[in-house]
């Protein structure tokens, strides 16, 4: 899923180069952010939405741009270079969710310096954990210059207005030394308390500074709690949100169709789909997804209501519309081969094949095969496997002894043959038949033994029996 790429947030001095309007913009932009790292919006939409006055959208859109947060591609879209993809396998804190607070008006009403003192507590701990740190680290100071953390709050005064500013707001909640309690919201004083532990005097001045790092004043400062609970993570099926999901969102309405009224369900099986293609073909697996999605929708527009209710959209999108672009590349891959690596004489077949070159160009089948063997139907694996053996039957043979994929691939392929020979005694020719039907997969024969023969009286016409006329029985 795609969230705020916790390294960015923690570049303090990046952030200062920004103003308090792109400042505010990061989750927003971050939430409409694909896969791919597009970023689906309007300047419209953000108009819509009250974040800032519509006079400076385009001026925060160009400080994120002028200061690499976003970039501007050939297709003129905006990409995101904040955003970062989570992954399970990662146990390290590298992202940081989109929460329902960054969309809400105190928010939007957080100054520049506020805003960098809410990252950085967000990014530099586990939210609603503590980060612990001397209060004279939080400004800059002659005494303790070289430990200041967040160095543009120019005294402690300044740094005590903005930082009462989130806790009264419901940002911050404030633990003072080895106090139990938390300093929040609902708490009363909270500036005369904090002065009291930081030690000012009656004269409103600070004691003076000791270097020592006993003598420091050590508050503990949280993102509140309730800020950050699993509940206040914004769902990517949200409606306010669908990141994944807007380029679905965007071509429906090309064609007409909604995809407003449909359960979160529906959603995932999709999203399931792209984020697949995603993860075997990165960038490329998007463009695949969104090339089928196209397809789709010039072809079966007239379906799409139904097939979105039954929950058979994703099904169809993935088996009909995917499936036979990767065996577009794949044999265009090996058309590849043929031409740049087979020489060949006129009416004959190649007498010489450069290995070398092929095993190269065969490393982009890789995906395309890895993604073919795990998703295609069986009866589609039949077909491809038989189209390649009738065309290129030699050429064949040697790409599966150079590519582990092909070679696994036809393997895959001897598994389904051997298979239904067991099961239901049926040759080669038979399941080929049956691949070229699409019946291997067919929902009725998964339920229940289907041999070839029985398929064959749904497809055979009467005077087609004369060929299983049995003359011994007269």
């Amino acid at each position: 899923m795609t969230k705020i790429d916790r390294k960015m947030i923690m570049k303090t001095d990046n952030l200062r180069k920004l103003p308090a309007i792109s400042l505010r913009l990061i989750p927003y932009l971050a939430s409409k952010t694909d896969l791919d790292g597009r970023i689906n919006f309007s300047i419209c939409e953000i108009e819509n939405t009250g974040i800032m006055s519509k006079k400076v959208v385009k001026e925060a859109l160009q400080y994120l741009e002028k200061e690499n947060w976003i970039y501007l591609a050939d297709d003129y879209s905006y990409y995101s270079k904040f955003n970062i993809n989570s992954q399970k396998s990662r146990k390290d804190y590298h992202y940081i969710n989109l929460y329902n607070f960054f969309t809400d008006k105190k928010f939007f009403s957080l100054y520049k310096r506020q805003l960098i003192f809410l990252y950085y507590i967000l990014g530099v701990k586990m939210p609603g954990t503590e980060h612990s740190i001397a209060i004279e680290h939080l400004y800059n100071n002659r005494t303790n210059r070289e430990n200041v953390k967040l160095p543009f709050f120019i005294s402690f005064e300044d740094m005590l207005t903005n930082l009462i500013k989130l806790i009264e707001a419901g940002f911050f909640e404030v633990r003072l030394g080895k106090s139990k309690l938390f300093l929040n919201k609902g708490t009363e004083k909270i500036k005369e308390k904090i002065r009291i532990y930081a030690g000012k005097t009656k004269d409103n001045k600070k004691q003076r500074m000791s270097l020592k790092k006993e003598n420091n004043k050590i508050i503990h400062i949280r993102i509140s709690r309730n800020l950050v609970s699993k509940d206040q993570i914004v769902d990517i099926y949200d409606s306010s949100r669908l990141s994944t999901l807007l380029d679905l969102k965007s071509i429906a309405m090309e064609y007409g169709c909604s995809i407003d009224v449909y359960e979160e369900d529906i959603f995932k099986k999709i999203h399931a789909t792209k984020e697949a293609l995603y993860k075997e073909f990165g960038i490329t697996g998007i463009q695949l997804y969104r090339e089928a999605m196209v397809d789709f929708f010039e072809k079966q527009t007239h379906s799409f209501e139904n097939l979105m209710r039954n929950g058979e959209c994703s099904n169809v999108l993935k088996n009909y519309y995917v499936i036979p672009l990767i065996e577009k590349e794949l044999k265009g891959i090996v058309n590849e081969v043929k031409n740049e690596c087979a020489e060949n004489k006129i009416g004959l077949p190649y007498v010489e094949f450069d290995s070398d070159y092929a095993i190269k160009i065969l490393q982009k089948s890789k995906s395309y095969l890895s993604y073919f063997i795990d998703y295609a139907y069986d009866d589609r694996k039949i077909v491809l496997d038989y189209d390649m053996k009738k065309n290129e039957y030699r050429l064949y043979d040697d790409i599966s002894k150079l590519s582990r994929e092909w070679y696994l691939f036809r393997n895959k392929v001897d598994e389904i043959y051997k298979y239904e020979k067991r099961a239901y005694d049926n040759n080669s020719d038979q399941v080929l038949y049956l691949a070229k039907q699409g019946l291997l997969t067919n929902k009725s024969r998964q339920m229940q033994d289907i041999s070839i023969n029985k398929q064959k009286k749904v497809y055979q016409k009467p005077e087609d029996n004369i060929l299983f006329y049995n003359w011994l029985k007269e």
